[in-house]
């Protein structure tokens, strides 16, 4: 059985960090530490890569290294691959445990007057409770809706990954082309956990735009069934978002 609680985030290499990762966390809803409470001894998936429900120290921020930029015509189109905590947030969906698949977005603007082809994202994560590696993965772009992700702009699913260190990587197939305006973007791995554990996203310290959000609509961990302020849903979180960026093209509207 596998002791869900007690699983540490592998620490990157420490090209990537300057202090050693403090984990421990207290969680500060009553229905949240019911629910992992009750998913460490069932060996099931939780929120984050915490190590213990009845500790809380401050957590100590990690350099993240960057993957390299680019080969020109496609550039950064947008940047959050920085202040990394030391906290990752689950995103992805399980064959085995259907009901506590996880969404996990956070969002970006597209100027005004420009127009972008996203053809890739980098996310800063790692598996936990488990090795991995994921069986394939999703990438979903959402329109704006009040601060939260509303409709699909575009699903790529079941898409191939490369990781370099601590940085996954996929590249959309076909590219996404975006006007001006609001948009969410969630990376999100088809894994088992039972065998190939879980993913998270690595949590943001400082907050660019609207906080990242987070939804459980299986119901599994008994929160958030719909979109919500990650924090709200998992206040073990390390920060308001996530650790990114987009490559593609742009162009003037």
């Amino acid at each position: 059985m596998k002791k869900a609680l007690t699983a540490n985030m592998k620490a990157p290499p420490t090209l990537f960090m300057k202090h050693p990762t403090l984990q421990k966390v207290m969680l500060l809803t009553v229905a949240l530490v019911a629910s992992l409470a009750l998913s460490a001894q069932a060996g099931k998936p939780t929120p984050t890569s915490v190590t213990h429900v009845n500790h809380s120290i401050s957590l100590s921020p990690r350099d993240v290294l960057a993957p390299p930029k680019p080969q020109l015509p496609t550039v950064v189109l947008y940047d959050q691959y920085d202040n990394a905590s030391g906290i990752a947030t689950l995103s992805a969906t399980f064959t085995d445990f259907i009901t506590f698949n996880a969404d996990l977005a956070d969002d970006f603007v597209v100027p005004a007057g420009e127009n972008w082809t996203v053809e890739s994202i980098d996310a800063d994560g790692v598996y936990f409770n488990g090795s991995g590696p994921a069986t394939n993965w999703n990438v979903f772009i959402y329109m704006d809706a009040g601060g939260l992700p509303g409709g699909i702009v575009a699903s790529e699913m079941n898409m191939p990954v490369s990781v370099s260190g601590t940085t996954f990587s996929v590249n959309l197939a076909p590219s996404v082309a975006l006007t001006e305006g609001h948009y969410w973007i969630e990376i999100q791995p088809n894994m088992t956990f039972g065998t190939q554990g879980e993913w998270g996203w690595t949590d943001r310290t400082v907050q660019s735009n609207s906080p990242a959000a987070w939804q459980n609509p299986g119901g599994g961990f008994l929160v958030c069934p719909s979109w919500t302020n990650k924090l709200v849903c998992v206040p073990t979180g390390g920060g308001p978002d996530q650790v990114y960026r987009l490559n593609g093209t742009m162009g003037n509207g």
